[in-house]
């Protein structure tokens, strides 16, 4: 995303009655797919596993960003563990979440962060500004466990309407 297009977006996202929360988090990333995310400024954080199952790439040429669509599996490894020096790459994310806990605003089931990422690997350092959108985890396992092909269309049916309307604020 352009830094203007994603300062619009941002704007137009404080209008829409979310809660917003902000934070930096670092992420240390080590070889087989294992990282360390822990607060900017501490020495230690969480240890977990990151495996990314797909990406779709799509080039929009007439917006202003592309879109990648990734499928990920994020494990827990239950522990905290130091963060040495032996990371393959570095990602300092500055991120402002909204989320609408009680479904009233245009968001719904989905969580929105906008999040300015400098990355470091093998001695060079770039900016983006990233957009991800997240189904929340508990509307996720009502939709995965739903108890008929029918609840499970309309639960689709839902997030895809609230999905494109988040969306369509972004455009």
């Amino acid at each position: 995303v352009t830094r203007g297009a994603w300062e619009i977006m941002k704007q137009s996202l404080n209008s829409t009655g979310a809660s917003v929360s902000h934070s930096h988090e670092v992420a240390y990333n080590y070889q087989g797919h294992m990282r360390i995310k822990c607060e900017a400024g501490a020495t230690s954080g969480v240890l977990e596993k990151k495996m990314k199952l797909m990406d779709i790439d799509v080039a929009l040429p007439s917006a202003p960003y592309d879109l990648r669509l990734t499928l990920a599996v994020e494990t827990e490894m239950g522990q905290e563990q130091a963060v040495d020096d032996n990371w393959e790459s570095r990602r300092h994310k500055l991120r402002t979440t909204f989320k609408d806990p009680q479904g009233n605003a245009t968001l719904g089931p989905w969580v929105l962060d906008m999040t300015t990422v400098t990355s470091e690997h093998a001695g060079s350092e770039e900016e983006s500004s990233e957009v991800e959108i997240e189904l929340d985890m508990g509307v996720c396992s009502e939709w995965i466990g739903a108890a008929s092909q029918a609840d499970a269309d309309a639960v689709t049916s839902r997030l895809a309407s609230r999905l494109l309307d988040t969306l369509q604020r972004l455009n």
